[in-house]
Order: structure tokens, then C-alpha cells, then sequence
């Protein structure tokens, strides 16, 4: 175990450059430890976290390794923000934040930060350096592609079917110990397991840290949840099958009020389960949002020359935004300019869509969910201060 080196003076200075160009490497030593290395490294590639990169050559080491320049030796690292949940494993060529970067550091325990991140030195002069990178993880990986491949036999496995999918971990957040019961033998009734919590506060924290298959929110917590509370679960509900559920006084019959997200609409609670059974488990980083509302003008195209959508935010992160919008040719991954008129820094600020609710479906907000891809250091700091005020307490 590496005794943490952390810096925090050193790290606030430079507000984090390292997570936000070189996302950290895994070593094999992690896998190595479990029954089944393999599958304890699909289930960390199939949460949609990490990537696997590519390094091109064979490190050259006198007496141990021969050059060989065409050969390919992958291992993983944390994804970007923009790599985060595409399809495939394949790295990007853009640099992005990584995904495990949250406005206040690594949210990840030191411990459970990728070899490199865990092994970086903190310089006073922000020059910081690892003595372990790309060479000695090409090193480290080396003997160990196999692993990789068989990990990669059985993510395809799952996803095509080959394999029968392990029991769905489904989180149920209520707060009366009697509905968890119900909705707890509803689950096992039907193969899937329940992983229960009274307060939405837990949602994100219990979301970061275990691969769940979907989310279900009892009405009563919903009714009274304050904004800022909804905010903290609303990327779960759209990374997720989620439902909203209700429970007949008289029967305990488990109705769906409301079918919420981006991951299909169900009409009954077995048709949620099923659902949540063939989707790929995996981690949703949270979001810290907060209701904020800041002036933008959002260029769809800036290249276009067409003049920007005038907007406001309904919610801020230190990751990204909800922006209200009815423009009807967004998609999903396009990438848009913000122009944030009230922030001292008017820097043209890139990000990418990452959701969007359509005007006139389900009676919501029309707009869409974005995630900043580039900040200036003034403009971070400026909205962490923003965020920062309105903390309750």
C-alpha cells in the first residue's frame, strides 16, 4: 500500500492540472488479488468509468525485454468527462477532466486511486511528476494481456447475451422501513436484489461507489424532497432505469406513478426490473448541483455564424449545467459554446450535451444537461464561489 502524499496546498494552486489533461493509470496488482482477475476487471470496464489505453512498443529493459516496436500492450485509466458512458473502450484524443474529479479533488479514497494518481509527487513549483507512468504500466501490463482479452470476452458475453446476467442491483430510496420490505420481497420475487436507503443525500455517495443496474424513488420522498435535493439524484435518474413507485394502502401492490430518464418507460414494475436486468450495471458519478440561475448565451454552432440562443440556467455544477432551451435540433454528444454574460471571464466556454428534455414530452422543463469541456482558471474558480454561497449552513 502506498501511504498517501497528498498536498492539498500545492494541489489547490493549480486547481487540479493533472486530472484535467492525464487522467491516472490502473496496475494489474489490483485484479491480480481476486479469484477471477478478468472479471474483476470487466466489471470496472463495464461501469463506464474507465478506457483502455494504448501504449505502441514494448518498453526496451537490457536482458529482460527485446525491442518490438509493433507491439500493442493496453491497460486501463479513468475515463474523461467525454469519454465517460460511450459505447466502446476506446480512448479519445481530446483532453477532458477525469471523471473521478469533483469541484473540492479526487473524490475516490486515496487507496482506491488508480497506481499512478497514488504514486504522483506534488511539486511546490506545480511540475509534479510520477514515478510511475505510460512506460512502467506498459511494463506492469506486459505479461497480462491475456487478462485483458478474457475481460473482453465476457463484457461482449453479457451484452450480447451469451452469459445469463447476474442479479440486478436496484437502489430503493424510501423512508418508511415498512415500504422498503415491500418493495425489498417485490425484487427478490423476481431475481433482483435491493440495496435500500432513507435519505436522497445517500443516493449519490452509494451511486459513485457500486455498479447499481437502475433507481427507484418512493412518491412520499419525491413529494418531499426539496429542489436542491432532486438535483442531487437527477443525473442517476438519467444515467439509470428509474422509476418513481407508490404502494396501495389496501393491497401493497406496487404501482409506477411516474417513469422517468432516458433508459426506456415502463408500465409495470416487472417490465422496470426487466429493463434493469439487461442494462450493464455501472457507477454514476455525482454532480453536486445547485439551483443557480445565470444568463447564457448558448451558440448551437458558433462556426454558423447564427446569432445564440438567449437562456439561463435552471441548476450549476462544477461539472456542468442545466440550460433551459426549446431549440428542436439538439442531440445528444453535439458540442455547444457558452457565453455566461454575468462571470467576469466572458471566455467562450465549450461543452457537450449530455442529455436533453424535448419541449412538450412529459410535462418538464424543456432544455439540456451539459458538461463543461473547457474552463479558464477564473471562470472555475468564479463558479465554485457562486456554488459555494448558496451551501445550506
Amino acid at each position: 500500500m502506498i501511504n498517501s502524499n497528498e498536498d492539498h496546498s500545492i494541489c489547490a494552486r493549480c486547481g487540479g492540472h493533472c486530472c484535467r489533461t492525464r487522467p491516472g493509470i490502473e496496475g494489474p496488482e489490483r485484479f491480480l488479488g481476486s479469484p477471477d482477475p478478468a472479471a474483476a476487471l470487466a466489471q470496472f470496464l463495464g461501469s463506464g468509468n474507465w478506457v483502455l489505453e494504448q501504449h505502441l512498443g514494448v518498453p526496451y529493459q537490457p536482458g529482460e525485454t527485446a525491442p518490438d516496436p509493433e507491439r500493442i500492450i493496453r491497460y486501463p485509466r479513468p475515463a474523461t468527462v467525454l469519454e465517460h458512458g460511450k459505447p466502446g473502450l476506446a480512448p479519445l484524443p481530446d483532453t477532458a477532466d477525469c471523471v473521478f474529479l469533483a469541484a473540492d479533488g479526487c473524490y475516490l479514497p486515496f487507496n482506491d486511486r488508480p497506481r499512478l494518481c497514488r504514486e504522483l509527487v506534488p511539486d511546490i513549483c506545480l511540475e509534479c511528476e510520477s514515478p510511475w507512468g505510460r512506460r512502467e504500466a506498459a511494463l506492469a501490463w506486459l505479461n497480462y494481456q491475456e487478462i485483458i482479452e478474457q475481460a473482453l470476452k465476457q463484457l461482449t458475453n453479457k451484452r450480447t447475451g451469451n452469459h445469463p446476467m447476474s442479479s440486478p442491483l436496484i437502489l430503493v430510496i424510501s423512508r418508511s422501513e415498512t415500504r422498503v420490505q415491500v418493495y425489498r420481497e417485490a425484487l427478490e420475487s423476481i431475481g433482483a436484489s435491493c440495496l435500500a436507503t432513507s435519505d436522497l443525500k445517500n443516493a449519490p455517495v452509494l451511486a459513485a461507489s457500486t455498479p447499481m443496474n437502475g433507481i427507484a424513488i418512493d412518491m412520499p420522498v419525491r413529494i418531499k424532497a426539496s429542489s436542491n435535493d432532486k438535483a442531487l439524484v437527477e443525473d442517476m435518474l438519467l444515467a439509470l432505469p428509474s422509476v418513481y413507485l407508490n404502494v396501495s394502502p389496501a393491497t401493497d401492490t406496487i404501482k409506477i406513478l411516474t417513469a422517468t430518464g432516458t433508459k426506456g418507460t415502463f408500465r409495470t414494475f416487472e417490465q422496470f426490473v426487466a429493463a434493469c436486468a439487461n442494462f450493464q450495471a455501472r457507477v454514476v458519478r455525482p454532480k453536486n448541483r445547485v439551483e443557480l440561475n445565470l444568463n447564457a448565451l448558448l451558440y448551437h454552432d458558433a462556426a454558423s455564424g447564427v446569432a445564440p440562443e438567449q437562456t439561463v440556467t435552471l441548476n450549476v455544477s462544477p461539472e456542468g449545467c442545466f440550460l433551459f432551451s426549446t431549440h428542436p435540433d439538439i442531440e445528444v454528444n453535439q458540442q455547444i459554446v457558452i457565453d455566461f454574460v454575468g462571470l467576469t471571464d466572458r471566455t467562450p466556454i465549450m461543452a457537450s450535451v449530455r442529455w436533453l428534455q424535448t419541449w412538450g414530452k412529459d410535462n418538464l422543463i424543456p432544455g439540456i444537461g451539459v458538461m463543461f469541456v473547457r474552463l479558464s482558471k477564473a471562470q472555475r474558480i468564479e463558479l465554485q464561489a457562486l456554488l459555494k454561497a448558496l451551501e445550506p449552513g
